[in-house]
């Protein structure tokens, strides 16, 4: 798949950062976290569109999700530490759900010093581009220091929000989870999150065709895919319950154990469908 350039004209010069993610609503929320930014975003749906991508010229940040079908983001950043004049020193950051101790190890000895968990707010995800940004320009300094790790996965204070008991609206998450959402995620900017939110809308129609056909056939692998970004989407969404579904659905299909999370499957399938019909 080609890659997908930032939308409209982008001035000579700018620095470019390439996203590699195969969710494409997690590609839809960085474009809105980055849009108006000094850089020039591309992004790619797998590794090995973002390897063709690398070798016509090169980026100075990347920033990729791990779990992908294909060649993974694990992979991706294996080959650049294999191969330096590839990555022709671009800084690295790793964007995935759940990077526990093993894993940040494993990064960090393939030369990512950043590490940002989904679901992750706007403004630590902006932060952490622009900090990679910067020193990637600094890397060209004998004398400069590798930058030291950051962590920008903690969960930042919750905020008052309506009432717990008011109804959601059809599609909505509870008012007070949706406006947790807003204020952890999309720095109180409702009007963000509503773009956000309405883009998605559309997908998740398709993700519970994608997750019946993969149930059908009894495919872990792919439904482990499509439950580890349905999780982040939906947390960042303010769907909590759905998004611990999600984890439950993923961690059966890890274990290569469908039948035991069956109803966890039926009761986000009955989320996405929600959402869907908001779309029409």
């Amino acid at each position: 798949m080609p890659p997908e350039a930032a939308q409209g004209p982008q001035p000579a010069g700018l620095p470019r950062v390439l996203l590699v993610d195969d969710d494409a609503s997690v590609r839809r929320l960085v474009a809105l976290a980055l849009d108006g930014l000094p850089l020039e975003l591309l992004s790619c749906a797998d590794g090995a569109a973002a390897l063709a991508l690398l070798q016509t010229g090169p980026v100075q940040v990347l920033v990729t999700d791990l779990m992908m079908p294909g060649v993974s983001g694990l992979e991706l950043l294996q080959r650049l530490a294999r191969e330096p004049a590839l990555r022709q020193g671009a800084e690295l950051v790793a964007f995935s759900a759940g990077i526990d101790a093993a894993t940040r190890q494993q990064l960090q000895s393939l030369g990512v010093h950043r590490m940002l968990s989904k679901p992750v707010s706007l403004k630590a995800l902006e932060d952490v581009v622009m900090e990679a940004v910067t020193n990637s320009a600094a890397r060209m300094a004998p004398a400069a220091q590798a930058p030291a790790e950051l962590q920008a996965d903690a969960t930042p204070a919750a905020v008052p929000g309506p009432a717990a008991g008011d109804a959601p609206a059809p599609g909505h998450a509870a008012p007070a989870d949706e406006a947790r959402a807003i204020a952890n995620h999309f720095g109180g900017d409702a009007g963000l999150f509503h773009a956000f939110r309405q883009s998605c809308l559309p997908q998740f129609g398709a993700d519970r065709a994608e997750g019946d056909a993969a149930w059908a056939r009894a495919d872990a692998p792919a439904v482990r895919r499509l439950a580890h970004s349905l999780k982040s989407v939906l947390a960042t969404l303010g769907h909590t319950r759905a998004a611990a579904w999600a984890r439950a659905v993923e961690s059966a299909a890890a274990a290569g154990s469908l039948a035991q999370a069956q109803d966890a499957w039926q009761a986000l399938r009955a989320t996405l469908q929600d959402l869907a019909a908001a779309a029409e």
